[in-house]
C-alpha cells in the first residue's frame, strides 16, 4: 500500500508542479498586497496524520511561487509551518484527524492575516467493494455524506506497476456516487488494484486575505482498499 500511496501523492504533486510553476521568488520580491495564499487541511487515514499546508504565490493561483522573507512566516495553530523546497509549499504533520484550526499568515511587512478552518468530512470505500469487471462501467456509493456546493470526491485505481494508475471523479451537488468508467477500467491490469478515494471541499470562506485573494481547501483521504478486477 505504501508504494501506491507514493505514486498517488507524486502523480498529484508533478500535475500541480506542472500547472503551477515550481520557481520561486522571495517573498519580498513583490508587493504584499499582491500575494494569492492557498490555505489547506489534509488528513490521510492510511498514514493517520493531518497535513497543515500553505502555498503563497504572486498575484493569483497559477502565479509564481513565493518561499517567505523574513520576518514573514506562516502558523496554524501557533505552530510554525515548515518549507518545502520541492513543491514550494509550507506544512506541518500531526498524528490523528484534525478537523479545523486557525491560519495565521505574517508578511514582510508584520501585516496579520488570521483564518479559521473546518470541515472535514470523513468519507470512505464501501464494503464489500462491487464487482470490477473489464469492458463494464461500474457505480461506486461511498460512505459519507452527498456532496454539497464546491465539493469533489476522487477514486484512484492502480496496480503495482508504474504507469496504469486511472482516476475518477464526481463533483456533481448531491451526488453520493462515482461512476468508474469503462474505457478507465479497460487500462487496469486483471487481478490486484489499490483504490483510494479522495474528498475536496474547496472555496471555504477566507475572510482576511490580500486584494489578491486567497482560497481554503480541505481533504479527507479514506482508507486504501484491494479489489480484484475482474476479466
Amino acid at each position: 500500500m505504501k508504494k501506491i500511496k507514493i505514486t498517488l501523492l507524486a502523480y498529484t504533486a508533478f500535475c500541480f508542479c506542472f500547472l503551477q510553476s515550481c520557481v520561486t521568488e522571495p517573498s519580498t520580491a513583490v508587493d504584499q498586497d499582491k500575494i494569492f495564499v492557498t490555505y489547506e487541511l489534509y488528513y490521510d487515514k492510511n498514514a493517520d496524520k493531518t497535513y497543515a499546508r500553505a502555498t503563497f504565490q504572486f498575484s493569483n493561483a497559477l502565479g509564481t511561487k513565493l518561499q517567505l522573507a523574513s520576518p514573514s512566516e506562516v502558523r496554524f495553530n501557533n505552530d510554525v509551518l515548515t518549507y518545502n523546497a520541492v513543491i514550494a509549499y509550507y506544512e506541518r504533520e500531526y498524528a490523528g484527524l484534525v478537523t479545523s484550526g486557525t491560519f495565521k499568515w505574517t508578511d514582510a511587512k508584520n501585516k496579520v492575516y488570521t483564518n479559521p478552518v473546518a470541515g472535514i468530512k470523513a468519507t470512505a470505500l464501501p464494503a464489500p467493494m462491487p464487482l470490477v469487471k473489464k469492458g463494464n462501467s461500474t457505480e461506486l456509493f461511498w460512505v459519507g455524506d452527498a456532496l454539497d456546493a464546491d465539493e469533489k470526491v476522487w477514486v484512484s485505481m492502480n496496480s503495482a506497476a508504474v504507469g496504469d494508475l486511472q482516476v475518477f471523479e464526481r463533483k456533481a451537488v448531491a451526488a453520493t456516487s462515482v461512476i468508474l468508467d469503462a474505457n478507465k477500467i479497460q487500462n487496469l491490469p486483471t487481478g490486484q488494484n489499490i483504490t483510494t478515494i479522495i474528498r475536496r471541499y474547496k472555496d471555504i470562506p477566507v475572510t482576511q486575505k490580500t486584494s489578491a485573494g486567497a482560497v481554503m481547501i480541505t481533504h479527507y483521504q479514506g482508507a486504501n482498499v484491494t479489489i480484484q478486477v475482474q476479466p
